[in-house]
């Protein structure tokens, strides 16, 4: 497990993850966990790795790319390709 920082809309939340779910688990993941506490995202919302120069795929492990303690993943309603 690890502790990371979720980001939306300019708002943090701290949440330990698993570090052996994938990244399209982990999206589906958040995505009911916030539906349970009545913030529904759009379809197609992207996930970003601030401060990463690479781009984790749907079916990447979160243990395969360094993702350690304190780093933050920013929620975006839209599409993007910029490293944030």
């Amino acid at each position: 497990m690890i502790e990371i920082t979720l980001v939306l809309e300019g708002k943090e939340q701290d949440l330990v993850i698993p570090t052996k779910v994938t990244f399209g688990r982990l999206k589906i993941l958040i995505a009911e966990a916030l539906a349970e506490n009545g913030r529904r995202l759009p379809v197609g919302f992207q996930l970003v790795l601030k401060g990463k120069s690479f781009e984790l795929g749907e079916f990447d492990l979160i243990s395969d790319f360094g993702i350690s303690n304190g780093d933050s993943l920013e929620i975006v309603l839209g599409e993007t390709n910029a490293v944030v």
